[in-house]
């Protein structure tokens, strides 16, 4: 199934599975992968090796979890952070 807001096909029945240009990509432990069979072959790709629509999901997700993390450490620290 095409996703329009990444520009990416979802493979269905595989969750956090994609599917572009005859190559299948996949996120696991943090670290996304690529192949060009769903089920082997899997290798470590940079963010750089990802197509444009999971380049920006993951930097997105980066973003967001750092957005997270900073909030989390200034609620448990507001001394140092003038609160």
């Amino acid at each position: 199934m095409f996703d329009a807001g990444i520009g990416i096909y979802v493979v269905l029945g595989r969750p956090g599975y994609f599917f572009d240009r005859g190559h299948f990509y996949r996120k696991l432990n943090g670290v996304w992968h690529v192949s060009a069979h769903i089920d082997a072959g899997w290798a470590v790709v940079s963010g750089g090796g990802l197509p444009r629509g999971l380049g920006k999901k993951a930097a997105k997700h980066k973003d967001k979890h750092e957005r997270k993390h900073k909030d989390k450490h200034k609620k448990q620290h507001p001394a140092k952070h003038g609160y």
